[in-house]
């Protein structure tokens, strides 16, 4: 009889469980694809991919909730239509016809377990991979239908917009192009482009946009230059956002041994090394400027050796350029590094690094210079650049190795507030990254186990409000579901600020965490208690 009995209640709970969890799933699926629908223009058969790819990323959430209405609101008619007396007259206990309920709690609790750990991680890899599979058509249709494209690459703390007059998608060749600049907001560059054949690469954390340009003409701070040929290399963020939530089980672990395979911090990284290469560099100029046997420091580029001496030689603002004052500078050509070719003086210059299309190269900007060949001939003041200059190799090989123990241990002697902020703001990922990684793994657990005591709540309280509205019993079984989300929140909160104090390792957050579910095994005993008095 009791087997029969069980079948019955664990069928109609499967029934509204099912139910429940189709309606909200399809309803919160389709609410969040359409932030990728407008940002990137997918198309439709790519919208219904992401559709299906979002899926257990909704379930996560939904399940346990079309658990907790099911339990409520199957025993609730279980009980207000007698049967529940019935079976007790015929012997059967209140406990035993729990049976079912804890099957479809436990059930729940291991598919949570799962979704969270290993289908949500490798669906949501599945879904970006569609999309960058997809990142050529997307950027051209974006061009096609807008007139141009967007991208942000957060390691830079840079945007650029690409802008072009005609395309054509087969051969991948733009036209008429313009490529805008920001940093901070601000317009950093423009280069207008006659042709580029464009190219796409995808790896597992970023997209990268290259192109061989044709007639290029490029203005910035540097001036207006001009290049018959020019290869462009630009780096933007992944299309989905480098969230701790979609983490595989051994993507956690190797960010644990391993902080800078979280690419944010790995980013942040690099701005603050770039910092820090700004000073060094700044640094190493003055040094040698004091130096009375030979005050000039050399840079080189591929085709031009410099010599330079500054009077005054800073990092300025946000940009990590370095601004000269009374600067005399000798240029020899590479292929007669003894010969010289120009003497130049200016009063103010820059040296301004660029990061996003030059791999890192510098720039140096003459401004209002006065020069003199190699002939005795002078010339009039103009502002004059040298492109492309490498960072020497002493500063270069100061900044090699492991990211984290260069910015650690390598500084210049008088670091700039700008770096330390930087630097403290490194300390502060590092820890806040350290901590979400403890909460992530935590919150999967606690979430997961809790769905069985949350459902055996919801089971008990739909008997004990039998005779109120049918949502009555589901919406006072919300609390206990609102308490174990207020717990995790809480530990969530308390470990990620101990953390960053570093005043403790937040394994009391984590306990905290912890205790969501010791308050709900008390509060189930509680309701059972009074369940089984009436």
């Amino acid at each position: 009889m009791t087997i029969t009995l069980h079948k019955y209640i664990l069928k109609d709970l499967l029934k509204t469980f099912a139910l429940a969890t189709i309606g909200l799933t399809v309803v919160l699926s389709l609410g969040s694809i359409l932030q990728p629908l407008q940002a990137y223009g997918i198309s439709p058969a790519q919208a219904i991919a992401l559709i299906l790819y979002f899926v257990p990323v909704t379930l996560t959430f939904v399940m346990p909730v079309s658990a907790l209405f099911a339990a409520a609101l199957t025993y609730g008619r279980f009980a207000s239509d007698n049967e529940l007396d019935a079976c007790r007259a015929s012997g059967v206990s209140t406990l035993n016809m729990m049976f079912s309920a804890l099957t479809l709690a436990v059930v729940v609790a291991v598919a949570n377990l799962l979704l969270n750990f290993y289908v949500v991680p490798h669906y949501i890899h599945k879904a970006e991979a569609s999309v960058k599979s997809n990142v050529r058509s997307i950027v051209f249709r974006s061009i096609e239908k807008q007139g141009f494209y967007y991208f942000k690459d957060s390691s830079r703390g840079s945007n650029a917009f690409i802008l072009a007059d005609k395309i054509d998608i087969q051969n991948n060749t733009l036209w008429g192009v313009n490529i805008l600049q920001t940093k901070t907001g601000a317009p950093k560059s423009l280069i207008s482009v006659g042709q580029a054949n464009v190219d796409f690469e995808s790896t597992d954390s970023y997209n990268y946009i290259s192109a061989v340009a044709q007639d290029v003409f490029q203005a910035d701070r540097s001036g207006l230059v001009y290049s018959k040929r020019l290869p462009l290399k630009g780096k933007f963020d992944p299309l989905m956002m480098d969230n701790m939530r979609f983490k595989r089980l051994s993507e956690l672990k190797a960010i644990k041994d391993d902080v800078l395979k979280f690419n944010p911090v790995n980013d942040y990284a690099d701005r603050v090394l770039v910092r820090l290469r700004s000073e060094l560099l700044a640094e190493a100029i003055s040094k040698k400027n004091t130096d009375m046997n030979n005050p000039f420091y050399e840079l080189r580029s591929d085709d031009k050796i410099i010599q330079i001496q500054a009077a005054s030689c800073i990092v300025s603002g946000d940009d990590n350029n370095i601004s000269l004052a009374e600067i005399k500078m000798y240029e020899y050509n590479t292929q007669k590094p003894g010969v010289l070719v120009n003497t130049w003086t200016a009063s103010s210059g820059s040296l301004n690094i660029d990061e996003q299309w030059q791999q890192s190269q510098w720039t140096l900007l003459l401004e209002n210079a006065a020069w003199v060949d190699d002939k005795g001939i002078t010339g009039l003041p103009v502002s004059y650049n040298v492109r492309g200059l490498n960072t020497p190799a002493p500063i270069s090989g100061m900044l090699e190795g492991y990211k984290l123990d260069v910015i650690e241990n390598v500084s210049p002697q008088k670091e700039s507030e700008k770096l330390t902020g930087l630097k403290k703001r490194m300390q502060y990922m590092l820890a806040d990254t350290g901590a979400a990684l403890m909460v992530e793994v935590n919150s999967r657990l606690v979430l997961g186990l809790g769905c069985i005591l949350l459902v055996l709540c919801g089971s008990a309280l739909g008997i004990l409000f039998k005779g109120g509205h049918i949502l009555t019993s589901f919406g006072i079984s919300a609390v206990p579901a609102g308490i174990l989300i207020i717990f995790i929140m809480m530990g969530n909160n308390l470990t990620k600020n101990i953390a960053r104090s570093g005043e403790g390792s937040g394994d009391t957050g984590i306990l905290l965490m912890w205790s969501g579910l010791l308050v709900l095994l008390v509060l189930l005993a509680a309701i059972y208690r009074k369940l089984l008095r009436t």
